[in-house]
């Protein structure tokens, strides 16, 4: 306490804006609002267009924060679906419930509806819905933001690669800050620098270079502010919107495109939010996806069991043991068998693809 006193007294209040040291006094903030995606990108069909649209809420307190984002499409009776990602200042929590209980068969399956997803990494990750992300850019990055050196940030979209390499690729940001005492971002620009990432068995993160032009660059995400309003000793978006791009091959040609878009509204704000926990609540037992530690295991669970954990240590051995069978077979493979791997997985990733449309026009009415 005496060293927080004599630096404040030798720095004055500028003190409280140097990077390292956290918004001191400011109290934890709570938003609520609306959220519409658009779907532009041309192959998909009119009806997958959208707009989606959603309810949302977020709480903020430094880096720690929690949204929670209900889809007003699609949604189950009597429990509605949600998702909940948290971060408490050590390990991000995502949870995605259903709507529904997980159960067991009569001959002892288990039966699991919820998914959740466990990392150490501030970002939340787009894996249970891309309006998650550009949600936590707009009302909880200040504190990512203002650290030194603000330059590159890790994406707040979908990547073709294990989520455990995510915080392994960054895109450089450009980007201003609203003003007051709650530095969030009034405009941002982030550019890919002409790389692109894939994940090989073998040899884990790969790099490669875009099509030209674009091997110079493009951007990836814009955002902006159109509209804001103060908060306490801050400022907050009321209207804002996120855009993603990336580059789509139609016609034997490679295209700059609009992917989808997101339109922010807030419709409440409370300056002195006293959460209750950062960490969502788990509903029923989940199918957990844990990249906590070097490798990424997958088990199911009623709570979020810490790392020593016998049940998630026990996942980590097998994954890893996975994970040296498939580059044991894949290093011993004639050229045919290979091959044919690529295929099946070809394959398999296509009909997904497939299933994936048709659940959404079945169960994403406009």
């Amino acid at each position: 306490m005496k060293a927080i006193l004599l630096k404040a007294l030798l720095f004055g209040p500028a003190w409280l804006l140097l990077p390292g040291i956290g918004w001191v006094g400011n109290a934890a903030f709570e938003v609520q609002g609306e959220v519409s995606r658009t779907v532009h990108f041309e192959p998909v069909d009119a009806e997958d267009r959208g707009p989606f649209l959603y309810r949302f809420s977020i709480t903020v307190d430094g880096e720690r924060y929690l949204i929670r984002l209900v889809p007003s499409f699609g949604q189950t009776e009597p429990e509605e679906r949600y998702i909940e990602v948290g971060f408490d200042g050590e390990q991000q929590y995502l949870y995605h419930r259903s709507g529904r209980r997980s159960g067991t068969t009569s001959d002892g399956v288990d039966h699991i509806v919820d998914l959740g997803f466990l990392s150490r990494v501030v970002v939340p990750v787009a894996l249970a819905d891309v309006t998650i992300p550009p949600l936590w850019f707009a009302f909880a990055s200040g504190d990512s933001l203002r650290k030194a050196p603000p330059k590159k940030l890790v994406p707040l979209w979908l990547l073709p690669i294990p989520t455990r390499f995510r915080d392994q690729v960054t895109f450089p940001i450009r980007f201003d800050l609203l003003g007051g005492a709650t530095p969030l971002p009034r405009r941002a620009t982030i550019r890919s620098e002409g790389v692109e990432f894939a994940y090989d068995p073998m040899a884990g993160l790969r790099h490669g270079s875009s099509p030209p032009p674009y091997d110079k660059g493009f951007v990836l995400a814009e955002y902006f502010v159109s509209e804001s309003t103060p908060l306490g000793t801050g400022i907050i978006p009321k209207l804002a919107t996120y855009r993603q791009y990336g580059l789509v091959s139609s016609d034997h040609r490679v295209q700059h495109t609009l992917l989808y878009e997101l339109n922010i509204s807030v419709t409440n704000a409370l300056d002195d939010a006293t959460p209750d926990s950062f960490i969502p609540r788990i509903i029923t037992k989940a199918a957990i996806q844990d990249s906590r530690l070097a490798g990424e295991a997958d088990y199911a669970h009623t709570n979020w069991p810490n790392l020593n954990d016998p049940a998630v240590q026990y996942a980590f051995r097998k994954a890893e043991e996975a994970n040296r069978n498939l580059k044991a077979f894949l290093g011993e493979s004639t050229p045919w068998r290979l091959n044919r791997l690529i295929f099946f997985v070809t394959v398999a990733a296509t009909a997904l693809v497939v299933v994936v449309l048709r659940l959404r026009r079945k169960h994403n009415p406009q």
